[in-house]
């Protein structure tokens, strides 16, 4: 399957990630700081799971209009994270759609994230007619907190998500 952008922003594209990009998606998810905070499904990423990946969230996407996107540079084309809308699966939260982001360290700091999950906010409400959007994420992770209070999320409670304890932050669609 061929990857196009689906959105961009003054600095990023975000789109699908194709096969020929496996190598480029392994080297990010193996990167500093990638999967910190995260239940590490991108721990030990190799080839077979990287191709995997890419063929799920491909099929994901075409099926719902959703998935995990590659964060792209507009200036140069490198992947530089990944963002993406999902529907979360724990029993808690089962037609809950959710946000996630993943940048390696060298890009925090940037506003990357808040940039990216602000696209992928108005996707979802604007092409997609979602009526909410949550983030789910570990106390001890005080920059993603910030990054969905830039982009208007607001706090609703402390969870348990996947047996751990988490905030769980909501965007309602106005």
């Amino acid at each position: 399957m061929e990857s196009t952008v689906l959105i961009e922003t003054p600095r990023l594209v975000l789109r699908l990630w194709s096969e020929a990009e496996v190598n480029a998606l392994i080297a990010l998810c193996t990167s500093e700081g990638f999967d910190d905070y995260t239940t590490g499904r991108f721990q030990n990423m190799d080839f077979e799971k990287g191709t995997s990946f890419i063929s799920e969230e491909q099929k994901i996407f075409h099926e719902h209009g959703i998935g995990r996107l590659g964060v792209f540079l507009r200036t140069n084309g490198n992947p530089i994270g990944m963002c993406g809308l999902y529907k979360m699966t724990d029993p808690n939260f089962l037609g809950t759609i959710g946000i996630a982001y993943r940048f390696p360290k060298e890009h925090w700091g940037n506003g990357y994230a808040p940039e990216a999950a602000l696209a992928l906010v108005e996707y979802g409400f604007k092409s997609l007619n979602f009526e909410s959007i949550s983030a789910i994420i570990d106390p001890k992770n005080i920059r993603s907190s910030r990054v969905v209070e830039k982009i208007g999320m607001k706090f609703l409670n402390d969870v348990t998500y996947k047996n751990e304890i988490r905030q769980h932050w909501i965007s309602p669609n106005h």
